[in-house]
């Protein structure tokens, strides 16, 4: 569970403010999906103003990005006075800092930060959902889709970091997520 922080304080010697950022997280990601699926009716619309109740499923592959999540750091050079504010990732080496709750974080980074480090996870992806279509002979199409949808990979997907500071932060290898799906669109 990602729990957001905020820390409204100025810069010293800036006109930088602080922004939010989650505590405790190392990486972020992303999943690309591919599959094969089907969507099957259990009833058929009425004419006017019918709704067509029937599930849809879909299995494939995923591609999952894990991307390093960085923080802006306000720091004292070394030797001097001089405040300088770097962008780091975590490392076992800085973890106080990202796991404490200390005035030194300014903020996360801008999200482009790390792009440069994608990883790339290999792995499989199922889904089930119920769906509802309303208007069989309407102009628009107005459905929904409610379900859960399981990723899983080949190792654990490493989003927040694992230390026996923070006891219930735990990585996983499956990512479950309940879904909700408005289409909305115009028939051709």
């Amino acid at each position: 569970m990602e729990y957001r922080q905020r820390f409204d304080y100025q810069i010293p010697a800036s006109n930088r403010v602080s922004r939010s950022y989650i505590y405790a997280k190392q990486n972020s990601a992303f999943v690309l999906r591919a599959g094969i699926g089907e969507k099957r009716y259990f009833s058929e619309k009425a004419k006017v103003r019918g709704l067509a109740v029937g599930m849809s499923w879909q299995v494939g592959l995923n591609m999952g990005l894990v991307k390093p999540y960085y923080l802006e750091v306000y720091r004292v050079r070394e030797g001097t006075s001089i405040p300088v504010v770097t962008d780091e990732k975590y490392t076992p080496e800085n973890e106080e800092i990202f796991l404490g709750l200390t005035s030194v974080i300014i903020g996360a980074s801008s999200f482009s930060k790390g792009l440069d480090e994608l990883k790339v996870l290999p792995g499989l992806h199922a889904r089930v959902a119920a769906h509802f279509d309303w208007g069989a002979f309407d102009e628009f199409v107005k459905a929904l889709e409610a379900g859960v949808m399981v990723d899983a990979f080949m190792r654990d997907v490493p989003i927040m970091i694992e230390s026996n500071l923070i006891p219930h932060a735990q990585n996983s290898p499956v990512l479950i997520n309940l879904f909700l799906n408005l289409q909305l669109g115009k028939r051709m």
